[in-house]
């Protein structure tokens, strides 16, 4: 469902895809009641302060460290296999 102002980041994939790349979708842990618009900003948001899995996310991404995506507390893999989404 897209967002009045515009799509979250990772919402929706469009082709062309590139198979050594991660696509992530934030949409679950923001939610849609906040307006972001076409936005890579999540990391000084108030979404930060409210998702501890965001956090963890762009602690490890902005420390040189790499995020698990097997670990199904933080991240569920989509059916198609190049997205996950980051669950709240």
């Amino acid at each position: 469902m897209p967002i009045k102002g515009g799509n979250q980041l990772g919402e929706r994939l469009k082709k062309p895809l590139t198979e050594n790349a991660v696509y992530l979708n934030f949409s679950k842990a923001i939610g849609l009641q906040t307006n972001k618009g076409n936005s890579h900003t999540y990391f000084v948001s108030k979404a930060i302060n409210e998702s501890p899995n965001i956090r963890n996310f762009y602690y490890e991404v902005l420390n040189s460290k790499f995020s698990n995506l097997t670990d199904k507390a933080m991240f569920n893999k989509h059916k198609g296999g190049l997205r996950y989404e980051i669950v709240k």
